[in-house]
């Protein structure tokens, strides 16, 4: 699969949103922001800290927190990593796929989220890129 972005809007704390490009990311575990953005929607953060194991096995500490994500009519509450540096402002892993009961089926290119009422298919092919 290449890659799946896709417009959603985030909410902070205090209800402050805002709308971005997501990187929804099969191959991660957990999700993550980049920290120009938390710090913008003013992100509630946890007193737990975290960590994340990037690509070349190397483990990063991070604050926690959480946000509310909209994704076209599906709202939910996911705990998020803050990051300075990342390709997208938000990545949204298994943690939050598993949270929405998704699915993607590539035979037909589309997002099934089970969680949203009525259940809420979102097209994929075109925010497919190369790997």
């Amino acid at each position: 699969m290449g890659r799946v972005v896709k417009k959603v809007t985030v909410s902070g704390l205090t209800g402050k949103k805002k709308e971005v490009e997501a990187l929804i990311d099969t191959g991660s575990d957990g999700n993550v922001i980049k920290k120009d953005l938390a710090e913008e929607i003013q992100v509630g953060l946890s007193m737990s800290k975290g960590s994340v194991k990037i690509a070349d096995e190397t483990e990063i500490r991070t604050e926690l927190g959480a946000i509310g994500v909209k994704i076209d009519n599906c709202e939910t509450a996911t705990i998020v990593h803050i990051m300075e540096k990342l390709p997208y402002p938000l990545i949204l892993g298994n943690r939050f796929l598993q949270d929405l009961n998704a699915d993607i089926d590539f035979k037909d290119d589309k997002m099934i989220i089970r969680e949203c009422k009525p259940l809420l298919l979102v097209s994929i092919s075109e925010e497919k890129g190369g790997i």
